[in-house]
């Protein structure tokens, strides 16, 4: 009897430490699996692991945040990147073409905390974004921007001269390079134009055709005038004829 005894707590025994051996294993798979744990793999990466937004769609969304509009046609966004200072950053150069003679152009750049800004905004529709340099004049790095302008029956070609100063943008001069004027029948005309900058004197002229209606045929001998300008330091300011005058008197003393 004392035998039967002694083998049934044996038994009963090693039943309960099963049950304990088994409850644990299933603790432990229970705990690996857990909410908690598949929460953390689920999380999305933090902000610094984020790819940044490609530069033009970060080009839109400075113009959104710092331009002068409401609304803009983001569609016909293009920019460059070009050096137009001293320092070692890039600046950024942006346009929208919005039709023949709508668009804008836009000037941004990199202030001392590596944030690009907006220092210029004109309702410019500009073909090539890309400057042209004009002339070194003053130690100053001036460039030309083209830009097309007009409405029915006008059509014009803009030269814009300009510069970066600490920052700012200083536009100093702009004329006509080209004008059609097919407006009116019976007033039709053609205008071509250029410049030359030597010396920080800046020369204009402008050559008018009228033409007949077929914007061909010529009615009358061209004209062609000629203005001047003179470089004060800040912009090219028109020169009157006895100032001029005076300047070629001087050259040839």
């Amino acid at each position: 009897m004392k035998k039967k005894t002694i083998t049934f707590i044996a038994g009963l025994m090693l039943l309960l430490l099963g049950v304990l051996v088994s409850n644990h294993f299933t603790a432990n798979s229970t705990e690996a699996h857990s909410p908690k744990e598949r929460q953390v793999v689920n999380e999305d990466p933090p902000a610094s692991a984020q790819a940044e937004l490609p530069l033009r769609d970060q080009i839109a969304k400075w113009i959104v945040e710092q331009g002068q509009r409401d609304e803009y046609y983001l569609e016909g966004l293009s920019y460059v990147e070009v050096q137009l200072d001293t320092d070692s950053e890039l600046e950024i150069i942006a346009g929208i073409d919005g039709g023949v003679h709508l668009g804008q152009f836009f000037v941004f750049d990199s202030g001392a905390d590596g944030e690009y800004k907006l220092i210029a905004e004109k309702d410019w529709k500009v073909e090539q974004l890309h400057p042209g340099m004009a002339k070194d004049v003053e130690l100053k790095m001036i460039f030309e921007t083209v830009d097309r302008t007009g409405g029915t029956g006008v059509d014009v070609y803009e030269a814009h001269l300009w510069y970066l100063d600490n920052g700012e943008f200083k536009e100093v001069w702009n004329g006509w390079l080209k004008g059609r004027n097919a407006m009116l029948a019976g007033s039709h005309s053609l205008l071509a134009g250029s410049y030359q900058v030597i010396e920080g004197w800046l020369y204009h002229w402008e050559t008018v055709f009228k033409l007949a209606d077929d914007d061909v045929t010529r009615t009358a001998p061209p004209q062609t005038t000629l203005k001047v300008f003179r470089f004060n330091g800040e912009v090219f300011e028109p020169v009157e004829s006895t100032e001029l005058a005076e300047a070629d008197n001087k050259t040839v003393k």
